[in-house]
């Protein structure tokens, strides 16, 4: 959780980048303490907006890399990979396609937007705890943003 004057450090940064005519385009959380709370920031900027990769190719990526069909992701099952990879999907959409939550259920086949939120604190938490689900998510994100620009991974 940011405290206080992390929030007002955020602000004021984002404030210079508009003033400045450059975008701010990600706020990564660089340095964990051992509350698992960000502790400093690394600020990602770019002088154009940023061009963000669909609900589709996020889909099609996270599908891609886990041999799923979108139906699967789409679907019931509680089989684990098919679990871990709704909730990738779920993290990468929300984080990367700048939607709300309620937007990602509708995409899902009209799930509840709370089913969403949860998939993608369960992931965010897993991310924390490092290991390999960390490099496998960056990974995606990887292809996600490269696929964005048109490269074709």
């Amino acid at each position: 959780m940011t405290t206080t004057s992390q929030r007002e450090r955020i602000r004021n940064t984002a404030i210079a980048c508009q003033a400045a005519g450059t975008t701010l385009t990600a706020m990564v959380p660089h340095v964990f303490t051992h509350n698992n709370a960000p502790s400093t920031y690394r600020m990602e900027m770019s002088n154009s907006p940023a061009k963000r990769p669909s609900i589709f190719d996020v889909a099609i990526i996270v599908c891609d890399d886990t041999r799923l069909s979108t139906d699967d992701l789409r679907g019931r099952s509680k089989r684990a990979g098919t679990v871990l990879a709704r909730e990738a999907f779920y993290y990468l959409a929300y984080r990367l396609c700048n939607v709300s939550y309620p937007e990602l259920a509708r995409a899902m086949g009209g799930k509840s937007h709370t089913t969403a939120l949860t998939a993608a604190a369960r992931m965010k938490w897993k991310i924390i705890d490092g290991g390999k689900t960390a490099e496998w998510i960056e990974h995606l994100e990887r292809l996600a943003r490269a696929r964005t620009k048109g490269d074709q991974p």
